[in-house]
């Protein structure tokens, strides 16, 4: 039987991209596969998309595949009754840096595979000029950029990771409504940090609570 837990999402190419021709570039992803668990897992990338960060897509993917490996590690060292302390760590202490690390070494792996090609470094050109081409020579990275935010769920605790925008939500069974990691006040517009940002694992944010504790609470 499915456990007390469903999770439903679908990643959409908005209207502006439309309009001018662009891919989609968001990715989602969940656990368990068919959505229904008594934990489960999901994480949302959303990649920038702008003339300088043209393979986001690809980034948006990769960060949700490197989400997914640490929530499985996280619920296999949390199970119910077990001690909570060496999860908590890991988020806390080890996770930031681990994601930062495992996506950028991804993002080496395709681009020895795939460098850039010249009809990309042409439309970097066409549109943002020599500067944006000479950044995305020097910091690839840029070229990739996206966010990440993710939220796991179990009968034992709940852990939360984001760089960039974007809100989480929590609703208690009463309705009582809380956001265990606060907006970043940095986060202006349509300004945003990301994983391609310089030491990006300083601008992540986590939370970790139990799962009996109130909405918001740690």
């Amino acid at each position: 039987m499915p456990g007390p837990w469903q999770v439903v999402g679908r990643s959409v190419r908005g209207a502006s991209h439309v309009r001018v021709d662009l891919e989609n570039q968001d990715a989602i992803g969940w656990l368990p596969p068919q959505g229904f668990g008594s934990s489960v897992f999901l994480t949302l990338a959303d990649g920038h998309g702008s003339p300088r960060s043209f393979r986001s897509a690809i980034g948006a993917d990769q960060a949700v595949q490197v989400s997914k490996a640490l929530a499985t590690d996280l619920l296999a060292m949390a199970p119910v009754g077990r001690d909570l302390s060496l999860a908590k760590a890991r988020l806390e202490q080890d996770a930031p840096k681990w994601i930062v690390r495992e996506w950028r070494t991804r993002v080496d792996a395709h681009l020895a595979e795939y460098p850039f090609t010249t009809e990309e470094i042409d439309r970097v050109r066409n549109r943002d000029g020599d500067r944006g081409v000479d950044l995305i020579t020097r910091d690839p990275y840029v070229a990739y950029g996206t966010t990440l935010v993710a939220a796991v769920a179990s009968d034992a605790f709940m852990a939360f990771w984001q760089i960039g925008g974007g809100d989480i939500l929590i609703v208690s069974p009463v309705g009582d409504v809380g956001q265990p990691i606060p907006r970043d006040e940095a986060l202006i517009a349509n300004e945003t940090t990301s994983l391609c940002s310089a030491d990006a694992w300083r601008l992540f944010h986590v939370g970790f609570a139990y799962s009996n504790a109130p909405p918001g609470d740690p």
